[in-house]
């Protein structure tokens, strides 16, 4: 939540320095994103870009996949890799 907090308007006194802020956040986490394996850029494109529910993800994946077995390897890009962007919520 920390960049929420950045992104407050007493740092931010325009829109544009605001956007501008954010825009670098978003080519952060892209930058991120696409240095994932496949498997893993595929799940997070699921689960946070189409908004699908573990289950629809873990179906769509295949190859046995389990809804928990899709959870621990996505808690785990975000928990335990270090230098993960701070995504504001």
């Amino acid at each position: 939540m920390a960049v929420i907090k950045d992104l407050e308007d007493e740092q931010y006194p325009n829109d544009k320095e605001r956007l501008e802020k954010l825009e670098l956040y978003l080519r952060e986490i892209d930058t991120f994103i696409l240095s994932l394996p496949l498997r893993q850029q595929r799940i997070i494109d699921m689960r946070v870009k189409k908004q699908m529910k573990w289950q629809d993800v873990a179906a769509k994946m295949g190859y046995g996949a389990t809804e928990s077995g899709i959870k621990k390897i996505y808690y785990r890009i975000f928990n335990n890799v270090p230098n993960v962007p701070k995504i504001p919520l």
